[in-house]
């Protein structure tokens, strides 16, 4: 009677193996997870103590320092953009060092995650913070295409833009209750920019006589990085209907959010002539308030 070989068979083997397998499968992904949780949570703690020591400075100094620029982060003039040493006046006082190891950090994330537009928005805030101004433009701008149809574009979108109004994109304002263009607020409100002008398309297809279907399609286009894509349909439909108080108050809300002031209070005033007791005419009236006394951030590049 022969004696049986010791060792494991070969489908012993293969059962260890899948084992492993799936242990594996379980294990790696939660210990990356945990890689990158601590990355981000370092990364935070960063940006809070750089927040509370432009905080402190502020209260000793009575002022911001340079570095937080207040008039356009990345423009060419010389006067508004932010140098690569900034922040260097708040060490040692109020912080030991400018958060780069944040950045260097992040850098290794964004690679990993070219199209996730949180971590290049998070990305761009620290290498601004850090004084990487060229590079932080690069993030946000990734973050944007990133973002597609998410608040993050629209985030972005006012970064880049400081001269322009900060409070994201503008929102149409419907007068009448088409249900197509009440569902595209509630999108543009939701920061889904891109499926509401989708709708908005589609309510001017419907109605191609209907100003208001008409206007919200061109505010449906806003872009700040191309904004005669709503500014070549909107200058049009105020010729088309002269009388269309929703064409000359979009057209003047948009006007006010670019920083074309005086255009946008000839518009805001044709609007309240139109209906001054109307919703837009009393929005129209407030906007007028407002630039006539404060003005806008700055005239349009």
């Amino acid at each position: 009677m022969r004696k049986r070989n010791s060792g494991f068979t070969l489908i012993e083997l293969l059962i260890v193996i899948a084992i492993i397998g799936i242990l594996a499968a379980i294990a790696i992904p939660n210990l990356l997870n945990a890689v990158q949780r601590g990355k981000q949570k370092r990364t935070m703690s960063d940006m809070r103590a750089l927040a509370t020591a432009v905080e402190s400075y502020a209260v000793d100094n009575s002022s911001y320092p340079a570095a937080a620029c207040n008039s356009g982060l990345f423009t060419s003039g010389t006067e508004n953009t932010l140098a690569t040493n900034s922040f260097t006046n708040l060490t040692p006082t109020y912080i030991a060092q400018p958060p780069k190891t944040a950045a260097q950090s992040l850098e290794r994330l964004a690679l990993r995650n070219p199209k996730d537009p949180a971590v290049h928005f998070t990305f761009g805030t620290v290498l601004f913070c850090a004084g990487y101004i060229a590079d932080a433009e690069q993030a946000f701008r990734a973050a944007k295409s990133g973002g597609y149809d998410t608040f993050y574009e629209i985030q972005a979108d006012a970064v880049l833009h400081p001269q322009f109004f900060d409070q994201g994109h503008p929102i149409f304002e419907p007068q009448g209750r088409d249900p197509l263009l009440l569902q595209g607020v509630l999108l543009q409100r939701r920061g889904k920019q891109h499926s509401a002008e989708k709708l908005y398309a589609r309510a001017a297809r419907l109605h191609p006589d209907d100003d208001e279907a008409q206007v919200a399609a061109a505010v449906g286009r806003f872009d700040e990085d191309n904004l005669s894509a709503s500014f070549s349909r909107l200058g049009p439909l105020v010729q088309r209907f002269p009388r269309s108080q929703s064409a000359r108050y979009h057209l003047g809300l948009l006007l006010a959010w670019t920083g074309q002031r005086n255009q946008a209070i000839t518009e805001f005033r044709l609007a309240r002539s139109l209906g001054p007791k109307t919703r837009l005419g009393m929005e129209a009236n407030t906007f007028l308030g407002g630039l006539v006394t404060g003005g806008t951030k700055r005239t349009q590049r």
